[in-house]
């Protein structure tokens, strides 16, 4: 999707923080000394804004009023947003159930096209790669993965000492064992899945369950829904704290991403909604990861391994989710990661 001018975003910014719906006139009169703009040009941008559900007009003719239609794909600039103090952010207000109704409703991808036409070259790569090199380019991808999923989990692990850790089963020495286990556990996951893709083309709890499982397992993590209270860095966003509103939570969730067609969607959202429930007391983010990444192959598309993703960005994107519903930057960030992915391996 292209983005925004500065223009459009100036204009799409007014319209957030209007407290009531604002008129054209209103926008010329406020932005018209910064960018110039003429009644002409202040109509085309409204109408990219509208085409792109990102606002919606109310009244006709004269009295037509802007509002925003929705916050979930709002182009909010991440810099932006966290120069803020986390004690100054003002979280969203609105419940789950609407929450998931916009997600339920709304098409959470732009125009794919360029990527979709990268996922058919990646299909014939793997249909026509010798069996031998596809096991090399599958090993390569599971370093590259365990390693930066890991290491977006504060794992100290080189990609070099992950590469020999999995290979060789030799611990790199001034780490401690806890992290050369969850490294393990990632490659451990992974191939478990790649034996059983059926089963992901169809979430379910249990599944879900299990992937957590073998990815804390050995790490003192409570297996299953959490039963207590749990607080994120950086943020003031609360996760649900009671066991069976988590799990309904969950359970709508999954109802929700089996209700899609689209299986990057399917993948985007399952690993977005993993991380906003955190349903498990640890290994939330890892568990994201690894079950979008399960969707993906189920639906024949190349798993992603994040290694081109920058850690802040990733953070900040999840963060965008929780505290304000919004998956512009997720998206953003989840759709560069599958293209470098589809690019780079199996080529």
């Amino acid at each position: 999707m292209e983005e925004l001018t500065k223009r459009q975003q100036a204009i799409y910014n007014l319209i957030t923080k209007s407290p009531a719906p604002i008129a054209p006139a209103e926008i010329l009169e406020r932005l018209d000394n910064t960018y110039d703009l003429s009644r002409a040009t202040l109509a085309r941008d409204l109408s990219t804004l509208a085409a792109r559900d990102l606002i919606k007009p109310l009244g006709a003719g004269p009295t037509t009023a802007y509002v925003i239609n929705s916050t979930l794909l709002g182009p909010i600039n991440p810099e932006s947003y966290f120069t803020l103090p986390q004690d100054q952010r003002t979280l969203t207000a609105e419940p789950n159930s609407e929450f998931f109704d916009k997600l339920a409703t709304t098409n959470l991808l732009p125009n794919i096209s360029n990527l979709s036409r990268k996922i058919t070259d990646y299909r014939k790569r793997v249909a026509d790669l010798p069996l031998d090199l596809h096991a090399k380019e599958l090993e390569r991808f599971t370093v590259d993965f365990a390693w930066k999923s890991a290491s977006l989990e504060g794992n100290t692990y080189s990609q070099i000492e992950t590469e020999t850790l999995l290979k060789y089963r030799e611990q790199a020495e001034g780490h401690s064992e806890a992290e050369a286990i969850m490294i393990i556990n990632h490659k451990a996951t992974f191939d478990r899945i790649r034996n059983n893709l059926a089963n992901f083309k169809k979430l379910n709890l249990s599944d879900i369950l299990d992937v957590h499982q073998s990815l804390t397992q050995g790490l003192g993590v409570e297996f299953g829904i959490r039963k207590h209270a749990v607080r994120i860095t950086g943020t003031n966003y609360l996760p649900l704290d009671n066991q069976f509103a988590i799990t309904e939570n969950l359970s709508r969730a999954i109802d929700l991403i089996n209700a899609k067609t689209n299986t990057i969607e399917k993948a985007l959202l399952i690993s977005a909604l993993l991380i906003y429930l955190q349903p498990f007391s640890d290994g939330n983010k890892r568990t994201a990861r690894m079950i979008g990444n399960a969707v993906l192959m189920a639906g024949d598309i190349a798993p992603i391994s994040y290694r081109n993703t920058d850690d802040s960005t990733y953070k900040k994107s999840v963060l965008l989710i929780d505290e304000q519903h919004n998956l512009y930057a997720y998206r953003q960030l989840f759709l560069d990661a599958l293209e470098f992915s589809t690019e780079n391996y199996a080529a």
